[in-house]
């Protein structure tokens, strides 16, 4: 980790604790174009959470995980749908939501987002209890480069006056339908906040404003000179330049850039005549970078400084040199008042040291990140519901035909189906099948959070799972139907026990691949039977117990120590060696399944459980047993209403 992401990851913090000091954190909101979501978990979380300690093993990031669901923190990250880390290890449940822009609608557009658009901004949202609210933005991505390896500008804001918290609900309002259903429901951000002492004179400027990015920065200073630090340059730097010149109404318009070279050398863009001609008529200068940062992999931050001799104005955010940047694409930023003398730029470069990229050159540095697919999927899974949701449109044409969908946990492919419909005057393509599916193994989807669809030999398309409930997702289990009864007979916490395995394909792998030490039970049939009917009565005390419905679902569905681990251990024959005890263990359930459904119906917000996963097999008594004694069992215990 280099001195940058030092810099940021402890202004990152020290903006948590001033938040946290005065109440606790309930919110915190990011956007990035592309991330990486293992520096995410590993960096920026523990830090969300106010822990010292970077996880380092699975169980690490799982006692992360069960520290967010404990502290009812609404963490979630919003990026763009190509580059939503589907590819990526991810170790927690942490809610990430892929935007695709020619979805997002909002009032007063300047632009109409297509296939092309991306999705930029750089935003993080920070909010307490008190509604104390402070912004960050800039031009780094929540990745390890944007944190650590590139020359960046991001800067963190106290949120002071009624305008600026109307534009970040401006700005997060279009940004609703991609979270999942539950949150949509909440209200997402609230309306009003309590501010905080600091400047009032900042805007935070973005695309789902009236108005336009140029307009803003030009307003009232029609005679400036712009200097612009971006990595990125117009293909068609001088028909860029007159697209300035036009906006600002200034015809005689000095621009001076500060941009990254490729190895030092080549600039991002074209040569063309009318570009020397700008050159020489110094309209346009390329500058040296006057905070040259000579290990920094990329020059990354992007300002735009626009000053007339009397005023200054400065905007620091996602808008890149390009007209994609300042017109067509999802940004956002800072715009504020700044001292006149202010100067970002070093002297610039005599002529023959600006050197262009050559059309070859210009293809090897194009965006690489892959085409979207031909359709808008969103795909959400429920830990409390064992339940998927799947909703999509078809982005452009008439759907074709022969795309299958694979989810995890779900045996087999999928065909995905589309039906055409009418809304406000157009036709659009909507998913009708699958768009709700009960998965009642929920195990692959402890280590596999993304799904992948494709037709016929085509490379196939990924994205992220967005997950909710997910302190319902049963990330560990016991060893053995043994320990398990013997910690309800001893009546010991589950989360405290030493018999617990992380639960999950790759459950017996840390994250850098050495086995997981645990216990290992010897003796599989050392529970009595009378441990197991005490056992099973200590598990309904737990149930009836329940005091919210949260606490009657750990009880009844949760992981470990819960009535579905119980039932999935009865559900295999090797669990126990004894056929007859299995038998009594299989019955002893029932009663207690049955059991729970009826206490359900006390908890409303309960409903739509995924009761298909507490199904019990059906099984027989030993032929050993008489008929006269498997009556009596059945009469006696209490067997025969089951």
């Amino acid at each position: 980790m280099g001195e940058h992401t030092v810099k940021l990851l402890t202004e990152f913090e020290q903006q948590l604790a001033a938040l946290r000091s005065r109440a606790p954190l309930v919110r915190v909101w990011m956007t990035s174009f592309n991330l990486n979501i293992p520096f995410i978990e590993k960096y920026l979380l523990p830090r969300v959470l106010d822990g010292e300690v970077e996880p380092v093993t699975r169980m690490d990031y799982e006692l992360l995980q069960s520290r967010l669901n404990e502290s009812g923190l609404d963490l979630r990250i919003f990026c763009d749908h190509r580059l939503a880390g589907s590819d990526q290890v991810k170790r927690t449940a942490l809610k990430i939501h892929p935007v695709a822009p020619r979805l997002l609608q909002w009032p007063d557009a300047e632009i109409t987002p297509d296939r092309h658009t991306l999705f930029h901004p750089k935003v993080i949202l920070l909010q307490n209890g008190l509604g104390e609210t402070i912004l960050g933005t800039g031009s780094a991505n929540l990745t390890l480069g944007g944190w650590g390896r590139n020359q960046e500008v991001f800067r963190f804001y106290p949120v002071s006056a009624r305008v600026q918290y109307q534009a970040i609900l401006d700005f997060f309002a279009p940004l609703r339908p991609f979270q999942e259903q539950e949150s949509q429901h909440e209200g997402g951000l609230p309306p009003r906040c309590r501010y905080l002492p600091g400047e009032t004179g900042w805007r935070f400027v973005h695309s789902f404003q009236p108005g336009s990015f140029l307009s803003t920065l030009f307003r009232g200073m029609r005679r400036g000179r712009l200097t612009v630090w971006s990595p990125y340059l117009a293909a068609d730097l001088a028909g860029f330049w007159q697209q300035l010149a036009e906006e600002s109404h200034n015809a005689s318009l000095s621009v001076s850039l500060v941009s990254d070279r490729v190895d030092g050398r080549v600039y991002r863009t074209r040569r063309s005549e009318a570009l020397l001609e700008l050159m020489a008529e110094e309209k346009l200068h390329f500058c040296h970078n006057p905070l040259q940062q000579p290990h920094s992999e990329l020059m990354h931050a992007k300002i735009w400084h626009l000053h007339d001799g009397e005023r200054a104005r400065m905007a620091t955010g996602s808008w890149n040199f390009t007209p994609s940047g300042v017109g067509h694409n999802i940004e956002a930023g800072v715009v504020q008042t700044v001292p006149v003398g202010l100067a970002i730029a070093g002297a610039a470069l005599p002529p023959e040291e600006v050197h262009f990229a050559s059309p070859e050159q210009l293809e090897a540095l194009g965006p690489d990140w892959p085409l979207p697919p031909p359709f808008d999927l969103q795909v959400h899974w429920d830990w409390q519901r064992g339940e998927y949701t799947i909703s999509g449109s078809w982005a452009e044409g008439k759907p074709q035909s022969g795309y299958r969908l694979h989810l995890p946990g779900v045996k087999g492919n999928l065909t995905l189906e589309w039906a055409q419909r009418r809304s406000k005057g157009k036709n659009s393509f909507r998913l009708i099948s699958p768009t709700t599916l009960h998965v009642a193994d929920n195990t692959a989807l402890l280590h596999d959070r993304a799904w992948q669809a494709w037709r016929r030999r085509e490379v196939p398309f990924s994205g992220p799972i967005v997950e909710s409930h997910p302190h319902c997702r049963p990330a560990q289990g016991y060893a053995s139907l043994n320990d398990l009864l013997q910690d309800l007979i001893l009546q010991r916490d589950p989360q405290q026990s030493d018999s617990l395995l992380l639960r999950g394909l790759a459950e017996n792998l840390e994250t850098d691949g050495s086995p997981v030490e645990h216990a290992t039970d010897t003796a599989q049939d050392t529970v009595s039977w009378h441990g197991l009917f005490l056992a099973c009565s200590q598990l309904r005390t737990r149930l009836d117990a329940a005091a919210t419905g949260q606490a009657f679902y750990q009880q009844t569905f949760g992981f470990p120590g819960g009535l579905a681990e119980l039932v999935a251990f009865a559900r295999q024959p090797q669990a126990h060696p004894s056929p007859l005890f299995r038998w009594f263990l299989i019955q002893e359930l029932s009663s207690l399944v049955n059991h729970a459904g009826e206490l359900a119906e006390a908890w409303p917000e309960l409903s739509g459980l995924p009761w298909s996963r507490l199904a019990l097999p059906s099984l027989k008594l030993p032929v050993t047993v008489s008929p006269q004694y498997q009556r009596w069992i059945k009469k006696n215990c209490g067997y025969e209403k089951q």
